[in-house]
């Protein structure tokens, strides 16, 4: 059987590698969500006196700033981040932001979830999602995967079912967990969700199967 190439499919043809076929549907989100942060503010820009442009150009100098963290961060070699020196630093970094934020955050719409430096509002949580990411991802290239479950029936052996996956999920929601819980106090709850769930569904995805979770009907 032969091993198929790129221009056996349309998107072989039409992108040389992996980046470039991601970079076509961040183009087009990035022209949708400029469009409408122009629509969405450009009303409030007269009245405020900035221009019709206002909000749209502080818009496109974060979009340059991005675009120049994601070149460099393109170029960095991603698998230093599992080497433990790193990761305990960007866990101890975002621990120290969302702690900040409890403390001297603003609050905004009865929510304490920015830090202001300045013209510039920082949001720790946008940080601990990709920092939970980053440590479910490093320990579970570590770690052993997960198997055909011993205990398969909590109903027969209750502490042996949830003890086999709870020692196995521990080590890589402890961090993701600790950032959750902060989060909630914000209180930001759909935040909450999604960096505990982003972890989770990871786990999921690298083996754990769906019939380990469920409970066997009789």
């Amino acid at each position: 059987m032969e091993t198929p190439n790129k221009g056996d499919s349309r998107w072989g043809s039409l992108f040389k590698n992996d980046l470039q076929g991601m970079l076509l549907p961040i183009l087009l989100i990035t022209i949708i969500g400029s469009v409408n942060i122009f629509s969405a503010t450009y009303i409030s820009s007269i009245y405020e006196n900035t221009g019709l442009l206002g909000y749209f150009w502080k818009h496109i100098v974060f979009l340059l700033i991005s675009l120049a963290a994601g070149i460099i961060l393109y170029r960095y070699d991603y698998r230093q981040l599992q080497k433990d020196h790193m990761l305990q630093r960007i866990m101890l970094a975002t621990l120290v932001g969302l702690v900040l934020v409890l403390i001297m955050g603003a609050v905004i719409n009865g929510a304490r979830r920015w830090i202001l430096i300045g013209p510039i509002s920082v949001q720790p949580s946008e940080f601990a999602k990709l920092a939970a990411l980053i440590w479910t991802s490093a320990k579970l290239s570590s770690l052993r995967k997960w198997g055909k479950p011993r205990h398969t029936n909590p109903l027969i052996n209750m502490k042996g079912y949830f003890g086999e996956r709870i020692s196995y999920m521990f080590p890589m929601l402890s961090w993701p967990a600790v950032f959750a819980g902060l989060t909630f106090f914000q209180p930001d709850l759909g935040t909450t969700i999604l960096i505990f769930g982003f972890s989770f569904i990871l786990i999921y995805l690298a083996g754990l199967m769906e019939n380990s979770l469920v409970v066997p009907l009789p």
